[in-house]
C-alpha cells in the first residue's frame, strides 16, 4: 500500500476500551500522518505532543487533568511492578523462574494472587491457563507472516486443541 489514504484501520480486538473513545479509521489515519511528518518515525512523545492540540482526534483520549493523570500513572506502574516480580527457586536451579503474581477475577472484583494459589484452585488455574493461550494466539496473530516461527506456531495449535 502506497498511499496512506488508501489504508483501513481499526482497533485492536483487544482494546475495547479504546473502541469506545474514538474511530479507530480516524486515529490511525491521524497516526499514519503524523509518522510521515516526523520522517517515517512516530513515537509517544511525538502522539502526546499532538494531542495536546484541543483539535487533535487524539486530544479526547488523554486525561489532561494532573491530579487524575497521575492516580492513573501511579496505578500502572503498581501494576507494572506486580507483574515484573519473579520467583526464584534456588533450591532447584533447573526450574525456571515464574512470575510471582497472576492477576485474577472473581466476582467481578479482579486482582493479584500468587501463581502458586492460582493454579491450586480450579476456577483459577482455568483463568490463568486461558490467559497464557490468548496471549499466545495473541502474538501467534501479530507475527503470523513470520515463517521463521512455523514451528512454535504449530506448537500453540497443539496447545490450543
Amino acid at each position: 500500500m502506497s498511499s496512506s489514504a488508501s489504508r483501513q484501520y481499526e482497533w485492536n480486538a483487544n482494546r475495547h476500551d479504546l473502541a469506545r473513545q474514538a474511530d479507530g479509521q480516524k486515529i490511525g489515519a491521524h497516526l499514519e500522518k503524523l509518522r510521515l511528518r516526523n520522517k517515517g518515525r512516530l513515537t509517544p512523545e511525538i502522539v502526546v505532543a499532538d494531542a495536546t492540540r484541543p483539535r487533535s482526534p487524539l486530544h479526547g483520549m488523554f486525561e489532561w487533568n494532573v491530579k487524575r493523570a497521575a492516580a492513573q500513572h501511579w496505578l500502572e506502574r503498581a501494576r507494572y511492578i506486580i507483574r515484573s516480580v519473579i520467583v526464584v527457586m534456588e533450591d532447584r536451579p533447573d526450574t525456571p523462574n515464574v512470575r510471582a503474581l497472576v492477576r485474577v477475577q472473581e466476582d467481578g472484583e479482579s486482582y493479584y494472587t500468587s501463581i502458586t494459589q492460582a493454579m491450586s484452585e480450579a476456577d483459577l488455574r482455568v483463568q490463568v491457563l486461558a490467559r497464557a493461550l490468548k496471549e499466545l494466539k495473541d502474538w501467534q496473530k501479530r507475527y503470523r507472516d513470520l515463517e521463521e516461527f512455523a514451528k512454535v506456531f504449530d506448537a500453540i495449535e497443539t496447545v490450543a486443541a
